[in-house]
């Protein structure tokens, strides 16, 4: 699991082999929560709110760059 970033003790993580929609995963303590990356919506999981706003910021961000990353890392789920 790549750790993309680290903002404000949240951890950006994207893994190989996952599956679609496009997501990563956002850690905090011991919270997590998988954040798709084309609208932000969250798949599974919570965060507190602060840091889900700031994760969502991160996101708008650094939109282009975590999805280029996640197919990078699973190449076969390229549309």
């Amino acid at each position: 699991m790549p750790e993309i970033d680290r903002i404000s003790g949240i951890r950006i993580c994207v893994f190989s082999r996952d599956h679609l929609p496009p997501h990563f995963h956002a850690f905090y303590g011991e919270y997590e929560a998988l954040v798709t990356i084309r609208d932000g919506s969250v798949i599974a999981g919570e965060l507190p709110r602060k840091k889900m706003r700031e994760t969502l910021a991160y996101l708008a961000e650094n939109q282009s760059d975590l999805l280029e990353i996640f197919y990078q890392l699973n190449p076969t789920l390229r549309k």
